[in-house]
């Protein structure tokens, strides 16, 4: 898990993730830091630099959490493809948020409830 500038635990496809509206599986990767123009990246940092997973973008996906365990807020992306900040005790499209915890959020709905998790 990656931390971004501003403090956001997240997976390294949160760019990618949020800047889609694809509501089919997709597979995606992004290269953190390229290098200049005009050079090439050893083997090694360039495979260390790429994330790729496969997920379901129809689904909700956790893209993040952040803040003090006091006031912890998480970062979801929509099955529409919009990327919402939420809090413990919000109601949003997929369900209440009943808790966030470092790496997950826990969502109520109809009675039940699940887990999202870091996609890895």
């Amino acid at each position: 898990m990656a931390v971004s500038p501003y403090g956001i635990r997240c997976s390294g496809l949160i760019l990618a993730l949020a800047q889609s509206n694809s509501q089919n599986v997709s597979h995606m990767s992004r290269t953190l830091n390229p290098p200049p123009s005009g050079q090439d990246s050893p083997p090694q940092v360039a495979t260390h630099a790429t994330e790729s997973t496969t997920l379901a973008l129809n689904k909700p996906v956790l893209l993040g959490t952040f803040g003090s365990p006091e006031k912890p807020g998480a970062l979801i992306r929509m099955p529409s493809g919009r990327v919402e900040k939420v809090s413990k005790g919000e109601s949003t499209r997929v369900g209440k948020i009943v808790g966030i915890s470092e790496g997950e959020v826990i969502v109520a709905r109809h009675g039940h409830t699940s887990r999202l998790t870091m996609p890895n």
